[in-house]
């Protein structure tokens, strides 16, 4: 047994590339960015710059036509051929550092953004995460649009084979697939049509064969249609703290009664508008947010009468992106690097306490600690090694870095 690349064996830390498909490479020659071996990532590195030579795509390949901004809205609108079966199809995106992510939960799931323009705010981000074709109604990400097969573990092309086929042959599939996709328009965007798009992309996802499907990408997929549900439910918590802080807001104002003098009357009527203001928005928001979840659960309701294996409720549908992100940690492609694997772990162990299973996730929390001290005899294993090379070290420290491990180069 030996390494291809160097001929050497590091017993301690190998991997197979999923790209080549060679055994026994040593960890130093993985590339953290492709997640491949350093020589099939130098070769799709070069497969990429000659493609941007702008080679014209052929029916069903992703090219694109044109990116435009428009003034007034926080979107790049972009023109590009579907993926799936070629017709141009405009989606957009987020414009760059225009928002970020203020605060998450414990489960990632981002609970409030920064807006670099405060008017955009208005703006759910997660609303937008899927792209659509109004042609084929292909549901995606972003990359899956632009990129379909950039990853090696892609399985576009299984998608790509049996979609048509799908809606052609099957009634039921075709039947849903045009429900879902009903009346879709990003212009009136709300939580019951991006929901819906959500269930369309994890459809068509379920389509291939279960040991072909994208885990990482379904249990993401499903995890973020629990949170839509999530959010709505917690409208009502979170406009109470919003109406605490300004009630202690006027108490503050009251206790500087003295202090304030001749503008204490002004700032008090102020702030007392403000109230009375935000209590008609107050009851505007819980109504529509009632009024969309509702919809959600009609939604899942009529769902499940054709697609039985759906699961119809906010913790099943959670417990179901676990089903998968439990599948992903131990056998996608993309977590094989020390570094994905940890943040998995504390990922699936962040749902599992959100949800109430407290005794699993910090279960899983001793796993990441385990996992943590693995790495940590791994690198201090091979930082020993006397000939250590830059390249070697260089590697060493940014799996470290990314495995939240304090490292330091011994000196010899």
């Amino acid at each position: 047994m030996q390494c291809p690349i160097c001929e050497k064996f590091d017993k301690a830390d190998h991997f197979t590339c999923p790209e080549c498909k060679r055994d026994y490479i040593c960890g130093a020659h993985y590339d953290v960015d492709e997640l491949v071996c350093n020589e099939c990532a130098e070769k799709y590195k070069g497969k990429v710059k000659k493609k941007e030579a702008k080679k014209p795509a052929a029916a069903g390949e992703p090219a694109e036509v044109s990116t435009d901004a428009k003034v007034g809205t926080p979107f790049y609108f972009k023109k590009l051929s579907c993926p799936m079966c070629g017709a141009i199809t405009e989606n957009r995106l987020f414009k760059p550092k225009i928002y970020s992510e203020r605060k998450t939960d414990i489960d990632k799931h981002v609970l409030a953004y920064s807006w670099s323009e405060p008017e955009f705010n208005k703006y759910h981000p997660p609303l937008y995460l899927f792209w659509h074709c109004p042609s084929c109604r292909y549901t995606a990400e972003k990359l899956d649009f632009e990129n379909p097969t950039k990853n090696s573990w892609n399985n576009f092309r299984e998608l790509k084979a049996i979609y048509p086929e799908k809606r052609q042959q099957d009634r039921t599939a075709e039947k849903l697939i045009s429900w879902l996709s009903k009346d879709v328009d990003y212009n009136q965007i709300n939580y019951p049509m991006a929901f819906k798009l959500h269930l369309l992309g994890i459809y068509i996802q379920e389509m291939v064969e279960p040991d072909e499907r994208d885990t990482l990408k379904l249990g993401r997929y499903y995890i973020r249609a629990g949170w839509l549900i999530r959010e709505l439910k917690e409208k009502k918590k979170e406009l109470d703290e919003q109406q605490i802080k300004l009630q202690e807001q006027m108490k503050e104002i009251e206790r500087k009664k003295d202090e304030l003098g001749d503008l204490f009357e002004e700032k008090k009527k102020q702030h007392a508008q403000k109230i009375k203001e935000f209590e008609i928005n107050r009851k505007e928001i819980e109504e529509k947010s009632n009024k969309e979840l509702s919809i959600i659960n009609n939604i899942m309701t009529e769902l499940t009468k054709v697609w039985k294996e759906f699961p119809a409720a906010e913790e099943d549908i959670i417990k179901k992106s676990l089903e998968y992100l439990n599948n992903a940690y131990s056998n996608h492609p993309g977590i094989k690097n020390p570094a994905a694997a940890i943040d998995m772990l504390l990922w699936v162990a962040g749902v599992y306490i959100k949800i109430g299973e407290q005794d699993t996730g910090l279960s899983y929390l001793n796993n990441v600690i385990q996992a943590g001290q693995k790495q940590k005899i791994k690198v201090e294993n091979r930082l020993k090694v006397p000939d250590i090379t830059d390249e070697d070290f260089r590697h060493l420290s940014l799996n470290s870095k990314k495995s939240q491990i304090p490292y330091q180069k011994q000196e010899i």
